[in-house]
Order: C-alpha cells, then sequence, then structure tokens
C-alpha cells in the first residue's frame, strides 16, 4: 500500500511540477505577449503622430504654395498692366516725336518767311519771281 501512495505521491509532485512550469511558460507568453502589445502601441502613436505632422506639414506647403501661385498672379497681372502703360507711353512717344517735327517744320518755315519779310520778300512772291 505505500508503494501505492508513494507512487500517487509521486505523480500527484511530477502533476504539480508540470502544472507549475506550464504556468509559468503561460505567464512568460502572456507577459511577451502584453510587451509586444505596448511595443505595437508604441509603434502605432508614433505612426499616428508622422501622420498628423505630414498633414500639418501639408496644409503650412499648401498654403504657401496657394500664397506664391497668388503672388505669381499679381505679378503678371502688373506685367500685363506694365506691357500695356509701356505702348501707350510709347505710342504717346511716337505723337510727341511727330507734333514735334511738325513743330520744327512750322517754325523753320517761320523762320524763313521771316528772311524773307527783312528783306522785304515773301515766299509767294520769291517763288513766282
Amino acid at each position: 500500500r505505500e508503494s501505492v501512495g508513494d507512487s500517487s505521491g509521486q505523480l500527484l509532485a511530477t502533476v504539480q511540477r508540470m502544472t507549475r512550469e506550464q504556468l509559468e511558460a503561460a505567464r512568460e507568453e502572456v507577459s511577451r505577449a502584453y510587451e509586444i502589445a505596448k511595443s505595437r502601441e508604441k509603434e502605432a502613436q508614433d505612426a499616428r503622430e508622422k501622420v498628423e505632422s505630414l498633414q500639418q506639414s501639408h496644409a503650412v506647403l499648401k498654403a504657401t504654395m496657394d500664397q506664391l501661385r497668388e503672388r505669381v498672379d499679381d505679378t503678371k497681372r502688373h506685367a500685363e498692366t506694365r506691357t500695356e502703360a509701356a505702348s501707350r507711353h510709347k505710342a504717346t512717344s511716337r505723337n510727341l516725336r511727330k507734333q514735334l517735327a511738325e513743330v520744327h517744320a512750322a517754325l523753320a518755315n517761320a523762320q524763313a518767311e521771316l528772311r524773307l519779310s527783312r528783306r522785304g520778300e515773301t515766299r509767294d512772291t520769291r517763288d513766282s519771281g
């Protein structure tokens, strides 16, 4: 009988030891799984922060691009206005040069008439005579 008791005691001790080992292995596995989950949660948080940072950078870049486009449009409009003004000024300058040439011609005619009148002639009498 004692050998049956001894062997059931040994069997019980073996079962208890195996149970402790399995419990310890399960605890270690749970601990590793918790650490992995914690690590992945940290990675996910880092990824969310990077996405938010990229979204903010994108918004800033978009606003900057919009401002640059607006400045380019303003510059184009200004250049068109300046081009139109330059064309007007060029036309005005041509007109003024033409008027100046006409005034010079009229002045030259007046001076010629004055010289002739000092001599007692007029252009009409000189041309006919």
